[in-house]
């Protein structure tokens, strides 16, 4: 373990918005297609809290106690606080332990570029579902494909796969506030944050026109619940916009409309990083 924690702080990426903005759908994107010749792996908080609380992942390392506090946060749409940040520690570092084991340990896809057109011609990643662990994917290698980042061609080889230093975490849902910032300092390295700025109104009309393509199991998107969670997210959220741009990090934000698209979001995100 010794050795696997020395791996870390990771370089990281954080995608900041109120419910509703398309993070999760965005992350996905970006887990899909890559950045800027890096693997992007997607850790979803909100995700793995439904995955934890539904049985979906493995709950042996967490107290009946903390179980309960993950389904009542989920519930209530509450955010954890720094006396809880244990139980986000764990699901981080399992993700990410579990993301660096997998890229070097599993053999890695021999995919031929026509082959892998017909399958995902825009990624170095596919992602392969599984019944007893939703988004479980799969980093495939000895390909060629092209970026959609001004169409360049690129290949991605197992050498730059197995590189933790061109691997990008996409953190979605964590941290929430500032006390997890300092918490998840030691393990990501949040460089950049990706202002998805959206108020209650376009996130009603968002999440009722489902754009993402990721809201068919969530209960807690009716109108009262939406303002009081945008209300939320700029009470104790977007103050680390503020907090990371103190740290040094670099804020792009892109203007969420009631109808942008993941592809929409990703080809915002190419244009600002092509800007610097």
């Amino acid at each position: 373990m010794n050795t696997e924690r020395s791996l870390f702080p990771l370089k990281a990426l954080l995608l900041l918005g109120p419910t509703g903005s398309g993070k999760s759908p965005l992350g996905a994107e970006l887990e899909r297609r890559g950045l800027r010749r890096c693997v992007c792996c997607h850790f979803d908080f909100g995700e793995q809290l439904r995955c934890l609380a539904g049985g979906k992942i493995s709950s042996s390392s967490f107290s009946r106690e903390e179980l309960t506090i993950v389904r009542k946060a989920l519930e209530g749409g509450l955010l954890l606080e720094n006396e809880q940040f244990p139980i986000a520690e764990k699901l981080l570092s399992s993700f990410l332990t579990r993301s660096y084991h997998q890229s070097r340990r599993e053999p890695l896809e021999v995919v031929s570029q026509t082959e892998f057109a017909e399958e995902n011609p825009r990624t170095a990643c596919t992602r392969r579902s599984d019944e007893g662990e939703r988004g479980k994917h799969r980093l495939a290698g000895t390909m060629e494909t092209y970026s959609r980042d001004a169409g360049e061609k690129i290949g991605l080889s197992p050498k730059i796969l197995n590189n933790v230093e061109k691997w990008i975490v996409v953190m979605n849902g964590l941290p929430r506030h500032v006390g997890q910032a300092l918490d998840v300092a030691s393990w990501v390295d949040i460089r950049r944050v990706v202002h998805l700025q959206c108020d209650a109104k376009t996130a009603f009309a968002r999440i009722g026109g489902d754009p993402g393509g990721d809201r068919e199991q969530r209960n807690d998107d009716q109108w009262k619940a939406i303002q009081r969670r945008v209300a939320r997210f700029e009470r104790r959220t977007k103050p680390l916009l503020s907090f990371y741009r103190d740290q040094g990090a670099r804020i792009d934000a892109i203007e969420v409309t009631a109808s942008m698209t993941p592809d929409e979001a990703y080809e915002a995100i190419l244009k600002l990083w092509k800007a610097t």
